[in-house]
């Protein structure tokens, strides 16, 4: 929470409506990126912390991230009978960048949900769009902070819940079948499956409009990387 918001949660009612938006996305979702090899190899390499207190380890990403495979399992073997989505990486809104191309040339009408307000530009630029429905949301807290924003201001951003409710509300979709494409942290997922109730194609591209901005906001994004795809 103060990864994503600048705050820890102010009442539990809080968690627990993320954790149950969460796992009803979950349940309801046709496509599932989980953590695979490579990241679980990574994370491991970032155990030895070096800070204030010396050097540490830090196993909250390791044990978070074999959560983030077990979680899902568990949910799905709830789910009602019939249900078999397709299990892929959680790098996968990265592997699709070379085939954004095809999802979205010369498409009339796309939906957006991004903090960046240039990017709707940049899209219909690069890809001849019509149109796109723009829905704005604050920055996550720890890139913001990572440019110089304050704590106290990153508290205000209000994405959760104050946004987060305002947009749950206001979210429409132009015809069945529009392409969402949805940039928000852990807010994406819940907002993807609320958007697939609405007959719309949601894809969490994550990261992904941090790259198209050529904004490094994750290590792993390296100038040669953002050189290649940024918009």
């Amino acid at each position: 929470m103060n990864i994503m918001f600048g705050r820890a949660p102010r009442h539990k009612a809080e968690v627990s409506a993320l954790s149950n938006g969460i796992a009803e996305a979950v349940q309801n979702a046709d496509i599932i990126g989980m953590p695979d090899l490579d990241r679980l190899k990574y994370i491991e390499h970032r155990i030895r912390v070096e800070g204030e207190r010396g050097v540490y380890q830090d196993t909250r990403g390791i044990s978070g991230s074999m959560n983030a495979v077990l979680y899902p399992a568990i949910l799905l073997n709830a789910a009602p009978p019939m249900r078999s989505p397709t299990i892929t990486s959680c790098y996968c809104h990265s592997d699709l960048l070379p085939f954004y191309d095809d999802l979205l040339k010369n498409v009339d009408n796309i939906g957006l949900i991004s903090c960046y307000p240039s990017l709707p530009e940049r899209l219909k630029s690069r890809w001849s769009l019509g149109h796109i429905d723009f829905f704005q949301i604050p920055d996550q807290a720890s890139n913001s902070r990572a440019v110089g924003s304050s704590f106290e201001n990153l508290t205000k951003a209000g994405h959760y819940p104050e946004r987060f409710r305002e947009l749950m509300k206001s979210l429409r979709v132009t015809r069945a079948g529009q392409i969402f494409l949805i940039s928000a942290g852990i807010l994406g997922k819940i907002y993807c499956n609320r958007l697939k109730q609405l007959g719309a194609i949601a894809i969490d591209i994550g990261s992904v409009a941090d790259v198209w901005m050529g904004q490094p906001v994750r290590i792993y994004h390296d100038v040669d990387f953002l050189s290649r795809w940024r918009l």
